[in-house]
């Protein structure tokens, strides 16, 4: 078996090491916020259900909404983090690497 040289521009190497370092990272937040999310989500579900129970308490209605606010928050910095990295991948153009990566993947096969 040979293995061909594909010639890549000066840009697109460094964007391509780019993409090898956050990629893994990018992954992982990404996982990261869906699994955090489904129990938030919950939490919160659960603790607004009770909130706009007539039957519980005055002073466990006040314990619940801070137990709300606390896993809002938390909702929006996981958010936020995969928002920031979702962007710093748009910024370097990875679609183009991606495209010039499985070009050159599919010469070699």
């Amino acid at each position: 078996m040979t293995t061909k040289q594909i010639e890549l521009t000066d840009e697109e190497l460094k964007e391509f090491e780019i993409y090898k370092l956050i990629k893994p990272y990018i992954g992982h937040c990404l996982i990261l916020n869906h699994e955090l999310n489904n129990p938030l989500t919950g939490i919160i579900g659960y603790s607004e259900f009770l909130v706009d129970d007539e039957s519980v308490p005055a002073d466990i209605k006040s314990s619940l909404k801070q137990i709300l606010k606390s896993a809002e928050r938390m909702k929006k910095l996981i958010e936020s983090l995969c928002i920031e990295k979702i962007e710093l991948e748009e910024n370097i153009n990875l679609s183009d690497v991606i495209d010039s990566y499985q070009e050159s993947a599919k010469e070699l096969d």
